[in-house]
């Protein structure tokens, strides 16, 4: 961390003289808002009882929704709640990432919408399209082009089934 910073507001403990938590900034200039070696916890307080929102514990670890972050960022929800939703304004599209009862779920906005997995210049490499369901037994599943025949899956290029390796032209 910044050894020179410059604390501009500071709140100490009761009978200390070291600062709780300060706003300042470093030798940067950069904002800073900081603990002294302490849980940085934010939330509200109605009428006296504090709920917590977003913890930064002394590790750096980020938790939303939880009190004990294990990684640098854990969010933590309810089951059948989007746990994260991302949106694009511009496209009227978005989509969220969640937990239900039944697992781990990545959801669409529109219906017809699909799924992509793309590599690091964008390129789409794996796509699921769905049909107006999001049950896996009516999506249709493409490989080698990002074309959707309208079977259950379609495999566009050298196709292997088992351990052989050869391939055999369904064409």
């Amino acid at each position: 961390g910044d050894a020179a910073t410059h604390q501009i507001f500071s709140i100490n403990r009761s009978g200390s003289a070291t600062p709780a938590v300060y706003i300042g900034n470093d030798s940067n200039h950069n904002a800073l808002i900081a603990s002294n070696n302490t849980v940085l916890r934010f939330g509200k307080d109605y009428t006296g009882s504090f709920s917590e929102y977003v913890r930064i514990d002394t590790s750096g670890n980020v938790g939303i929704g939880t009190t004990t972050p294990n990684s640098k960022l854990e969010v933590a929800g309810t089951a059948g709640t989007a746990i994260i939703s991302v949106n694009n304004t511009t496209a009227g599209r978005s989509g969220s990432f969640g937990i239900d009862s039944n697992g781990v779920y990545i959801q669409n906005s529109n219906n017809g919408d699909y799924f992509d997995l793309k590599n690091a210049t964008g390129t789409s490499r794996f796509r699921l399209v769905y049909d107006n369901n999001t049950f896996l037994n009516t999506t249709y599943t493409s490989v080698g082009s990002l074309t959707a025949s309208g079977s259950k899956l379609s495999v566009f290029g050298n196709l292997s089934v088992g351990s052989t390796y050869g391939y055999r032209d369904w064409e």
